[in-house]
């Protein structure tokens, strides 16, 4: 019996699937490269890629099925949702939609690497992580987005990364924010309606299975 060739396991793959793969493995990936409360750098990227659809698995689903969300990880089934009706045109091209799932993929970070940090310290990386991407893939600062849609707390906290961006130059090299930057970025992402329930000392789920 001959053995499964890669590209005999790619066919196996769905298209959201095979579009996470290639968002992690495409500029400017290489350039999300911080720490944050957070460890975010592209060898962690490369540890998330390698675990898709082998123990991290993919699914659309509808978004009402991951409480309204456009996105959503979930550490304790291992799976990355993405909201209907994402397809290869959002995947390949649209960069918030990419810059979302960047922001999961932070989740799945902490997750595999079984990192002992709270939920908020969490949250604040992946939108750094989020605005990071969005920024160095040339796009308009991410904040007048989020305002345009009257999302106020959203805009705070866009605006927040976009001003640690500026500060360490994060979208020319690696940079370590303060805990001073950390804190007020925790606060913002704590202000924001969906994150206001959750207790600071909440430490994020990482099972790393």
């Amino acid at each position: 019996r001959s053995a499964l060739r890669i590209e005999d396991l790619f066919m196996t793959m769905t298209l959201a699937t095979l579009a996470v793969i290639e968002i992690l493995s495409a500029p400017p990936i290489d350039k999300i490269n911080f720490l944050c409360g957070v460890p975010v750098t592209p060898a962690h990227f490369e540890k998330v890629k390698n675990a898709i659809d082998r123990t991290i698995f993919v699914e659309v689903v509808r978004r009402t099925d991951i409480e309204g969300a456009d996105s959503k990880y979930n550490p304790k089934e291992n799976k990355l949702y993405l909201a209907a009706p994402f397809n290869s045109t959002d995947y390949y091209h649209d960069v918030p939609t990419r810059a979302l799932v960047i922001h999961e993929v932070v989740h799945a970070i902490v997750d595999i690497a079984k990192m002992s940090v709270t939920q908020i310290s969490t949250e604040a990386a992946a939108y750094l992580a989020q605005v990071l991407y969005w920024v160095t893939s040339g796009r308009p600062i991410p904040q007048q987005a989020a305002a345009h849609d009257g999302d106020v707390a959203m805009s705070a906290i866009f605006g927040k990364c976009k001003s640690l961006i500026d500060s360490y130059g994060l979208d020319k090299q690696f940079g370590t924010v303060s805990l001073n930057d950390l804190n007020d970025l925790r606060r913002l992402v704590h202000a924001h309606v969906q994150y206001a329930g959750v207790d600071l000392k909440n430490y994020a789920p990482a099972d790393g299975d």
